[in-house]
């Protein structure tokens, strides 16, 4: 039965992928005016502009980056209609991802790392946008807060 439910799984994002076509865009991550970040950061180090995937629809916040990787953009971006606290999972995923919540101001919630097969992870605090990025991006993260264009 097992067996059955994952064929199952696996057509049904396949299906999906073929389906969905996502929005890209641009975010920045900035360094808070307090200094934030640990030290002191050359002027163009303030913000990191990523080039990013866009998931707002339900189907779209399900595919995820399921079947993708980071070689054609540097994160996905979901954007949540309100504050939330829904859960994360990276079931079907091959690599670890690193994920990092925003509330609705931009303002850092939390930063986690998920190791592929990750069934249901929550988040301590609710959350507006999530950017999933490679595990390699976590320093990108330290001190910043989310701006969107």
């Amino acid at each position: 039965m097992a067996e059955l439910s994952r064929y199952g799984w696996e057509q049904a994002m396949d299906r999906l992928q073929a389906a969905i076509e996502l929005e890209r865009s641009t975010v920045q991550l900035v360094v808070d005016a307090d200094g934030g970040a640990e030290g002191v950061l050359a002027q163009q180090d303030a913000v990191q502009v990523l080039d990013v995937l866009v998931a707002r629809t339900v189907e779209e916040k399900a595919k995820g980056m399921l079947g993708r990787d980071f070689s054609d953009c540097d994160a996905m971006l979901f954007i949540e209609p309100v504050e939330t606290h829904t859960s994360w999972h990276t079931v079907g995923m091959t690599e670890p991802i690193l994920l990092a919540l925003f509330d609705a101001y931009g303002e850092p919630v939390e930063v986690a790392e998920l190791e592929p097969g990750v069934a249901d992870f929550h988040a301590e605090r609710p959350f507006k946008f999530a950017l999933e990025l490679p595990v390699s991006s976590k320093a990108l993260l330290e001190g910043r807060r989310l701006v969107l264009p």
